[in-house]
């Protein structure tokens, strides 16, 4: 599936925009042409994560028949557990990244972007949060391609754990952006980037990226088309339940 964010505020924010395939966007490219996107977000079957966009309502508290307030001590409120997530990225130096968490008819989080230094971007962010995760990544050489770069977390007929190559992912025409998250404190997923050839806007081929991790990841649905394995979107990857 295709969306693009339109802007990456330094500060989480909700916005709610619209999808288009990538494959329906190379095709209108191809033929000159793209029709303006629907305004309705995406629907389908299929695992997905619960939204992070809005804080957990806390219940108000309550104490048993005929017991005083002060007789007992408020219950220490647990603190949420985060995780540092390190992209080991290879193949470009300079390449720009930033997280996006978007549910199926729900509103969209966006992290600030980041510059990738000395191979690594790292994000501290919170459990929650990391299921349905997407990442977004933006290369130098990139020319008008019409949409943003999406990191691949899993290729169709890959299971968790298989390593992916370069060949396996340009072969490969279906894929899934959404990351299945994790509660561990840290973890490192190498992503690999590659400079491949992709249709323009304006009507010739242009410098487009391909991304993905080099270890097949926990996922979630939907599986998308991709192009060449490469996954796109002009407004947000959004993930099922």
């Amino acid at each position: 599936m295709a969306h693009v964010v339109r802007s990456r505020s330094a500060q989480p924010r909700p916005v709610a925009r619209a999808v288009v395939t990538l494959a329906t966007l190379v095709a209108g490219l191809a033929g000159g042409s793209l029709a303006a996107p629907s305004t309705a977000a995406p629907t389908g079957t299929g695992a997905g994560s619960s939204p992070a966009t809005s804080p957990a309502t806390i219940p108000a508290a309550s104490t048993a028949p005929g017991a005083a307030v002060h007789d007992r001590a408020p219950a220490p409120r647990r603190a949420a557990g985060r995780t540092t997530l390190t992209l080991a990225v290879s193949g470009c130096a300079r390449c720009e990244v930033y997280l996006q968490r978007a549910i199926t008819r729900g509103p969209v989080w966006v992290s600030r972007t980041k510059r990738v230094r000395h191979g690594e971007v790292t994000y501290r962010l919170p459990h929650r949060r990391t299921r349905g995760l997407s990442v977004v990544v933006r290369a130098p050489w990139e020319g008008a391609t019409g949409y943003v770069t999406n990191v691949v977390f899993r290729y169709h007929g890959k299971h968790v754990g298989d390593r992916v190559g370069f060949r396996k992912a340009r072969a490969t025409n279906r894929a899934s952006g959404c990351w299945a998250g994790t509660r561990k404190p840290e973890i490192t997923i190498p992503v690999a980037v590659h400079k491949v050839r992709v249709p323009g806007v304006r009507g010739r081929r242009v410098a487009g990226t391909l991304a993905y991790t080099e270890v097949t990841q926990p996922w979630k649905r939907p599986m998308s088309d991709a192009f060449k394995g490469i996954l796109g979107n002009q407004d947000a990857m959004y993930c099922h339940r």
